[in-house]
């Protein structure tokens, strides 16, 4: 278990073909893998320097805020997880891009390609252009969901806990509150880890929409940005007119009851 993760040096095409598990691979093809052919864990998930790096944050969080005043979310939490996330963003964000705006015009190009007037070189090629789009898709939000998902998770998570063991360890039976340590996540932090996985979709679903709007405006012109406007007028005025319909609903139902 001595041997450095090859996922700490491996490159955007490493990553992008998994080249960087190929060794393991090829060695468990050819006999049974022990946990001495495993390397270390990778760098960015290791306990070791993440529970470090925790305590450190929390000391100047405590340092830094008022009596009672630590932020356990703004000190430790993000500043431990915050590279990761933003890293698995903007894959999430390029994935949604592609998804809304390359294939769809990429699409379009190689469909109208396929008149016989179209030389079939410019078929061909718009086939690839889609494939490698699609690819590259698929890949982004594989990568994006991963970084920000899990791997962020999973340090700020490694962190928390380190400094729930510390907080667990000086306490004493029976004392009270010791102050703003007892703002650590407790037993909720499990469920809040799973609830912050859904947190990276909302990136892909914004750059989804902004590019979904911009390809319907570049395709379908003042119309098509007339039937949004139209859309999302009677989404916000359906709202406030399904509240009164119901108090309307209660009323008409007391005054049945009544007569």
């Amino acid at each position: 278990m001595s041997r450095r993760n090859p996922a700490d040096d491996s490159w955007l095409f490493s990553r992008l073909v998994l080249g960087w598990v190929t060794p393991i691979a090829v060695r468990g093809a050819f006999k049974p893998i022990t946990p001495e052919d495993l390397p270390q864990a990778p760098k960015r998930i290791r306990s070791d320097p993440l529970h470090a790096q925790a305590e450190a944050l929390w000391a100047a969080e405590l340092a830094r805020a008022a009596p009672g005043q630590a932020r356990v979310v703004s000190g430790v939490l993000w500043p431990i997880a915050r590279s990761s996330f933003l890293e698995g963003s903007v894959l999430l964000f390029l994935s949604g891009v592609l998804n809304a705006v390359s294939r769809p015009l990429l699409l379009q190009a190689a469909i109208r390609a396929m008149s016989p007037d179209v030389p079939i070189g410019r078929g061909l090629a718009l086939a690839g252009a889609l494939a490698v789009s699609l690819l590259l898709e698929t890949w982004s939000k594989t990568q994006g969901l991963h970084l920000s998902g899990d791997i962020a998770i999973i340090r700020a998570c490694s962190g928390v806990m380190q400094l729930v063991t510390l907080k667990a360890g000086r306490l004493r039976t029976g004392s009270g509150s010791e102050g703003s340590e007892q703002t650590l996540l407790g037993k909720d932090m499990i469920g809040a880890a799973e609830f912050a996985r859904f947190l990276p979709m909302l990136v892909i679903c914004f750059s989804s929409l902004v590019g979904g709007l911009v390809v319907l405006f570049v395709t379908a012109g003042l119309s098509g940005g007339v039937g949004v406007l139209v859309m999302f007028s009677t989404l916000l005025i359906s709202v406030p007119v399904g509240r009164k319909a119901k108090g309307w609903q209660v009323r008409m139902r007391q005054t049945s009851a009544n007569t």
